[in-house]
């Protein structure tokens, strides 16, 4: 069990499981400790993270249905429906504060960032744009955060240069006779 985002009002959490195909899908669970876990969306697709919205009426989550991951909005908690973001490729979405953009890091290298509207039951999104490289560390989320003014960002960036390792075996007989 993987834990993603608590919604804002502190109701819900949101985490991932694991199938035995090892495909991942999102559940909910009330904080309260009472009710049962449920299943936003069953798919044969691989999908995780889930970060709800800041008004708590969607959850934005990346799955590899196409083929390749790609971000999505899917109404919360109700998981009917979904709105593709990025065009190209795309991972670990994470909303602005006040809601109106998703940032998410593209498939090679790109932090990007989609205006989004969530009036109602209506969800749209504009043509995502690249705002920076950004060579994200494997692994964490996207190994990123937005400042709450989303305007600068924490990043953990994977190096590009690598230390080679080498690998002595045997150098207590090559010692040996000096």
């Amino acid at each position: 069990l993987w834990p993603y985002d608590v919604s804002s009002d502190g109701q819900w959490v949101v985490y991932g499981r694991q199938d035995d195909s090892g495909q991942e899908d999102l559940f909910i669970i009330p904080t309260s400790g009472e009710g049962e876990s449920q299943a936003l969306f069953r798919t044969p697709y691989d999908e995780w993270p889930g970060l709800i919205s800041p008004n708590q009426r969607w959850i934005a989550v990346d799955s590899d249905e196409t083929g390749r991951r790609e971000v999505y909005v899917i109404p919360f908690p109700s998981g009917s429906g979904r709105w593709q973001v990025s065009r190209n490729g795309g991972r670990f979405p994470q909303w602005s504060t006040d809601g109106t953009e998703i940032f998410f890091v593209s498939v090679d290298g790109s932090m990007m960032a989609a205006t989004v509207e969530t009036d109602g039951d209506v969800f749209r999104s504009g043509e995502p744009r690249q705002l920076f490289e950004y060579l994200a560390s494997p692994g964490g989320l996207g190994s990123y955060d937005v400042h709450p003014d989303g305007d600068r960002f924490a990043l953990v960036e994977q190096s590009a240069q690598f230390a080679p390792i080498s690998l002595f075996k045997h150098w207590d007989k090559a010692l040996e006779g000096r």
